[in-house]
């Protein structure tokens, strides 16, 4: 039994086919790895050139947020006693429910520090408007952070008052580092 071509021509035909094929599918890898490449880099640059915009666009409403609460805080300080409909009303003044003037908030609290010995009487308070208001914590001997106002998109206010923000461990940390620099 004979395997090889009969004829000389036939080997030649059969290289060529096969040249043809691997010289075809080099420049079509090639195409692809080329093209690839470009598109990689033009999705890049469009990337590249929308960042800053991005990125000052945070900032501008980071400093919106930021000049809301440190407006909260003046609210606070200019005053001994602030009731939670004063900060419904202060908060109506920024339109904090218009979600075309506050794109990407969810909302603003307002956290009261709590020590023990008060407990019982920030309760009481809090109940004249929230009348199933509770603190839920499970620190018995320490300052709680609650949230006693709750201004949202979204998230009913009454649920959410009493939370102890300080439950988290993080935010335990950012709330003593606020207390500690008044920042």
């Amino acid at each position: 039994m004979n395997l090889l071509p009969r004829s000389l021509a036939q080997v030649k035909g059969y290289w060529t086919a096969y040249v043809v094929l691997f010289v075809a599918l080099s420049l079509t890898f090639a195409g692809y790895l080329t093209h690839s490449r470009y598109i990689r880099d033009r999705e890049r640059s469009k990337f590249d050139q929308a960042m800053p915009s991005a990125i000052e666009q945070t900032r501008s409403q980071l400093g919106i947020y930021l000049a809301m609460m440190k407006g909260v805080g003046a609210f606070f300080s200019a005053s001994d006693l602030v009731t939670l409909d004063e900060l419904a009303s202060y908060f109506d003044t920024f339109k904090v429910h218009d979600p075309d003037l506050n794109q990407g908030m969810e909302g603003m609290g307002v956290i009261l520090k709590v020590p023990p010995v008060e407990r019982a009487a920030h309760i009481a308070t809090m109940r004249q408007k929230y009348p199933d208001y509770s603190l839920s914590s499970k620190s018995a001997g320490e300052a709680l952070y609650p949230l006693i106002h709750l201004e949202s998109l979204g998230t009913n206010a009454a649920a959410a008052a009493g939370w102890n923000v300080a439950e988290d461990p993080l935010r335990r940390e950012a709330l003593r580092r606020v207390e500690a620099t008044r920042e």
